[in-house]
């Protein structure tokens, strides 16, 4: 899982340090987007048959 946020963290962070909010909310938006992206993007590997559970080390 921590390589799938590390995959959004990179592009999504210069998106997040331009809004206009101060640093706690920043941060909270980019937490919020992280795991929203991570979701999918594993619900999305979970369904690639046979390799799914395999890339996500599930049993």
């Amino acid at each position: 899982m921590f390589l799938i946020h590390n995959l959004f963290k990179i592009p999504l962070l210069p998106l997040v340090i331009f809004l206009p909010f101060t640093e706690p909310v920043k941060a909270i938006i980019l937490w919020i987007l992280l795991i929203i992206f991570s979701y999918a993007a594993a619900a999305i590997i979970y369904r690639i048959p046979q390799y799914g559970k395999f890339i996500l080390y599930m049993r």
